[in-house]
């Protein structure tokens, strides 16, 4: 099995990580390695996140990670489809 970002995905990423360096660079890198790793260990149990609702037909499940939402498609392959901080509108950013 596979993991693979959509643009999207990494977009967040980078953008969570240099919020988060404003306060603590040490701190952003240590939460973009476990944020990687996060995504990486779905590999393990793809299906053990509920799948997002509203996004059902879409096969989207939510992995929390901290104040984040890793969103993502368990279809064979893993595809993260966004990294979302929780508070966000789900159905506006992934609408």
């Amino acid at each position: 099995m596979h993991v693979a970002f959509t643009t999207e995905a990494r977009r967040d990423i980078r953008a969570i990580a240099i919020f988060i360096a404003a306060d603590s660079p040490t701190r952003a890198a240590q939460f973009s390695i476990e944020l990687e790793a996060a995504c990486f260990g779905l590999v393990d149990h793809p299906k053990r996140y509920a799948l997002l609702p509203k996004f059902e037909a879409l096969g989207y499940r939510r992995r929390p990670l901290g104040q984040y939402a890793i969103i993502y498609v368990a279809a064979g392959d893993i595809q993260i489809v966004r990294v979302l901080h929780s508070a966000m509108d789900m159905d506006a950013a992934l609408g």
